[in-house]
């Protein structure tokens, strides 16, 4: 038989209806994951009930129950009044404090963790995602407050780890964990913030509202948060730099967009265009959705689906409706430094672009990546890259990406060894992530290890989709193994491809300089600069260049990109 008496007093119809038969089902009627449920019954004494003649991890629950308890933790002042007193005896996880046992100080830190997504559509995942993001942008500008990045949170999407080993991983000692279910124009948002050390909940925030207020809620959930650990939210902090559309289709648009942005891939970037212009369609005056548009059209040039020139003109086109309705968005201004840069190589009004960007927005990664990859690498200001991409690791530690990044500034500096460390690493979080392969080819191309590097690029062309770029880089490491029947055949195939699209000159270069004809790939360098190719950006401090760096001609490219 049941423990609980009191299931007798329902009638067997209104029994069956009214339980909930497993850990699962009563985290997916509350909203929260089975981890937060399982806390609630030890520590806050959820009406979970267990057993008797089963296993004590079989449990069940009653809706009844459940809302009963849940109206009561989110509305009444005797619960409130309960967490202040919890709070005023235990100092919230992450607070600046001295330790009186140590004399040490602890740095506020914390992790937001993907939310579960309970609406009727596995479309919406992308907006809790987009919550989790703007939580994370806002949170980070915070001084003395350490945010770890997204991608790293996300690491632990749909897995049941222990707060304390997540917290290890991600070094943090506070976590947020939420779920978001959206009905109609309603959306329903429940976040729990948990000491990491001992599982206690510091706060806790339950959002029942219209869309429209989604706003709001994430202005709220910041302040609560920034309240709980002991951090200032100063009105800087709060000011939304990303200013969004009122009209929440829009908005959600929008995010739609952003996130097939952030694939990087062909696909991604020209679906990403077809959400931004739908937003536009709602909101012609959505300013953000403009410089949605601008950038896709920049990373289609930096995959080389596009003409340069042609992606310098649709930028700048939807730049400047972007600046007609808001000129103080900062990824718009460092967009426009690119375009001075690669088009122009107009340094003093790409650097003037860029700081403006930085002025308006300090805390800007997008802004400082483009500052970093497009103005500072290139003209071989090596240190301050290589400082930023170490502090973005340490915000996110279990990001592939990132570990490629830092990888990449050590490759220019020459610091091959550290280099090699961080692509193994990146290769560990994603081994089907494509760059790595490239850069781990150029490392062992510099230390000698033709064969190796033939067989690692073969890697690189097959995980980049085949891309031309790779194709004509296989073809160099194919050259410098005696494999030259093998690098004609591929430049054959390049001026096949090169027939029916555009192909960068630069796929080409390294196949003429591998088969030892130098003239011609100088040839195809020029081209490519005359074309603005984006593959030259870095060629005044990139290893892979030296073999023909003492060449004139190889400064006369670079004093015609004024280098």
């Amino acid at each position: 038989m049941d423990q609980s008496i009191s299931d007798t007093k329902l009638s067997p119809a209104s029994y069956r209806e009214d339980r909930l038969s497993s850990w699962k089902e009563v985290a997916a009627y509350l909203g929260v994951s089975v981890r937060t449920v399982q806390r609630w019954e030890k520590r806050e004494d959820l009406p979970v009930k267990r057993h008797l003649h089963e296993s004590r991890a079989t449990v069940y629950a009653l809706k009844s129950e459940l809302d009963a308890w849940m109206a009561k933790r989110y509305s009444t002042i005797e619960y409130y009044s309960d967490v202040l007193q919890a709070e005023q005896m235990l100092p919230a996880a992450g607070v600046d404090i001295e330790s009186k046992s140590s004399g040490t100080s602890f740095t506020p830190s914390i992790a937001i963790l993907p939310f579960i997504n309970f609406s009727d559509l596995k479309e919406d995942e992308y907006l809790s995602d987009s919550l989790v993001e703007e939580l994370i942008y806002t949170l980070s500008r915070i001084p003395g407050l350490r945010v770890t990045a997204r991608t790293s949170s996300s690491a632990f999407r749909g897995k049941s780890v222990d707060i304390r080993e997540i917290g290890a991983k991600l070094n943090v000692r506070t976590i947020l964990e939420g779920s978001l279910a959206k009905k109609g124009n309603r959306i329903r948002i429940s976040v729990h913030l948990i000491d990491v050390a001992n599982g206690f909940h510091l706060w806790s925030g339950f959002y029942d509202r219209v869309m429209t207020d989604i706003f709001s809620i994430q202005d709220d959930m910041c302040r609560m948060i920034a309240d709980n650990l002991r951090v200032n939210l100063t009105a800087d902090c709060r000011s939304r730099v990303n200013r969004h559309s009122e009209d929440t289709d829009a908005y959600t648009l929008f995010l739609q967009g952003r996130s097939h942005q952030n694939l990087l891939d062909p696909e991604g970037v020209e679906k990403s265009m077809e959400y931004f212009e739908q937003a536009l369609i709602l909101d012609p005056n959505y300013a953000l959705a403009y410089v949605g548009i601008g950038m896709s059209h920049w990373i289609k040039g930096f995959l080389s689906q596009t003409e340069p020139r042609e992606v310098f003109r649709l930028c700048e086109s939807a730049l400047k409706k972007a600046f007609e309705l808001d000129n103080s968005i900062a990824e718009a201004h460092a967009l426009q430094g690119c375009i001075h840069v690669m088009r122009d190589f107009d340094w003093k009004s790409a650097k003037a672009s860029f700081q403006l960007a930085l002025e308006i927005d300090p805390e800007s990664h997008n802004s400082r990546d483009l500052y970093d990859f497009f103005f500072l690498l290139p003209r071989g200001n090596l240190d301050t890259p290589s400082e930023n991409a170490e502090r973005d690791l340490s915000r996110n530690p279990l990001s592939a990406w990132m570990h490629f990044r830092l990888a990449y500034r050590y490759f220019i500096k020459r610091d091959f060894e550290r280099a090699e460390t961080n692509i193994r690493k990146s290769l560990e979080f994603d081994s089907n992530f494509y760059p790595p392969y490239w850069l781990m080819a150029n490392i062992l191309l510099q230390k000698g290890k033709y064969d190796e590097a033939a067989r690692v690029s073969e890697k690189h062309f097959a995980y980049s989709i085949r891309g031309p770029w790779a194709l004509g880089f296989m073809g160099y490491t194919f050259a410098k193994v005696g494999r030259s029947n093998e690098t004609r055949k591929i430049l054959e195939k390049l001026q096949v491809i090169s027939k029916s699209r555009y192909l960068p000159a630069s796929s080409f270069a390294p196949v003429y300089f591998g088969l030892g004809q130098n003239d011609r790939g100088f040839e195809c360098l020029f081209k490519a600069h005359e074309e603005r190719d984006f593959t030259l950006i870095h060629i005044a401090v990139d290893p892979f260049w030296d073999f023909i760096r003492t060449d004139p001609r190889f400064d006369a490219l670079l004093q015609k990109m004024k280098l």
